[in-house]
């Protein structure tokens, strides 16, 4: 009987100390789990400062899909579908500079970023099989395109809502006419 009662006693304690330990290694503070989408923001928009120069009102929108966020130890790996596209006004018309749509994986500790990679050319062996299935479901569906779009006019409409007419070239598949006010703002495509 005492031996029963010894064996439950080290098995409750045994579980209690599983409990306890997986408890702190499970329960990760909000502040660790934050990715600082300004930061990456601020990060993918610097990779296409070298295409600013000489130009006028040169701006780069960033829409961003979250894929995955993971925890290993002191660093948060963060991965994203990401589109960037810059624009330019040249001539009284806007148009896209330069784009790129890619998977990014960054890897953070605290919300700064200590290392960025990415695939330029399909090789997505730098990220996880869970990740790569969502791939589809982001490249090519016109998510994120739209979101561009949206920037894209808001920003040029904001910025021009005074004259009477500025043509915006370089949107995806879409022939539009915005009137805010006494403004329009055509966009065409190019592509």
């Amino acid at each position: 009987m005492k031996k029963k009662i010894i064996i439950t006693l080290v098995l409750v304690l045994i579980a209690i100390i599983l409990f306890v330990v997986w408890n702190m290694y499970s329960a990760i503070p909000n502040a660790v789990l934050t990715v600082n989408y300004n930061k990456i923001e601020d990060y993918i928009i610097s990779l296409s400062d070298g295409y600013k120069e000489n130009k006028e009102n040169f701006k780069t929108f960033v829409a961003i899909k979250d894929l995955k966020t993971e925890v290993k130890k002191d660093k948060v790996i963060y991965y994203a579908w990401i589109l960037s596209e810059s624009y330019c006004e040249k001539n009284g018309e806007v148009e896209i500079v330069t784009g790129t749509s890619m998977p990014y994986k960054f890897t953070l500790v605290d919300t700064d970023i200590i290392k960025c990679e990415y695939s330029y050319f399909g090789d997505y062996s730098i990220f996880p099989k869970d990740v790569r299935n969502q791939f589809s479901l982001v490249d090519g569906t016109g998510i994120l395109d739209k979101e561009i779009d949206e920037q894209v006019k808001q920003y040029y409409q904001d910025k021009y809502i005074e004259d009477n007419l500025i043509e915006v070239n370089g949107i995806n598949d879409i022939t539009n006419t915005i009137n805010s006010k006494s403004t329009e703002i055509h966009i065409n495509n190019i592509y």
